[in-house]
């Protein structure tokens, strides 16, 4: 299991419920590494790849991933006529990352 995320709407419930999936995940043998796990409660955090903002219940894309995209966009417009496959497969797999 990697990548994982919970939420709660208040601080008391978020806690426990983070005391009963570590118990959990303990009881059916997963290892956590608790060196790269996050357990602080927040309410912006980075998620694989985007910024989430639960106050504002909103995916944020980060400017590195938004300035990759537009520069291979720009890149396509201004060599359409000779533009590859392959960069606008790269174009939609950027726009793919970004709809969640």
């Amino acid at each position: 299991v990697d990548d994982f995320v919970s939420g709660a709407q208040a601080k008391s419930l978020a806690y426990q419920q983070q005391g009963i999936m570590l118990q959990d995940f303990r009881e059916c043998g997963f290892l956590i590494a608790m060196e790269k796990s996050h357990l602080e409660l927040s309410q912006h955090i980075a998620f694989l790849g985007m910024f989430v903002d639960t106050l504002n219940n909103r995916f944020i894309v980060p400017p590195g991933k938004r300035d990759a995209l537009l520069a291979n966009v720009q890149h396509a417009m201004q060599h359409a006529r000779g533009c590859r496959a392959r960069m606008v497969a790269c174009i939609a797999g950027q726009l793919q990352s970004m709809s969640w």
